[in-house]
């Protein structure tokens, strides 16, 4: 039997401890955008930085309206 710190260990993503992220220049685009704003594992972030990405305001109303990266 697991115990709980491990049970809780096996189960957390490793991105949902992340409370910043800065991916500028990567060549993110719109679709990029959209799954960042779709990841639930994202929720911790204070700090979310994008610049020269692309993203356009399809990608940009998606990261706004996130109910993830709030």
């Amino acid at each position: 039997m697991l115990s709980r710190l491990s049970e809780h260990s096996v189960s957390q993503h490793p991105l949902d401890r992340l409370t910043e992220l800065s991916i500028g220049r990567c060549g993110l685009g719109s679709e990029g955008a959209l799954a960042l704003a779709a990841s639930p594992h994202l929720s911790r972030l204070s700090s979310l930085t994008l610049r020269w990405n692309g993203i356009g305001p399809v990608g940009a109303a998606a990261i706004a309206a996130s109910p993830f990266l709030a």
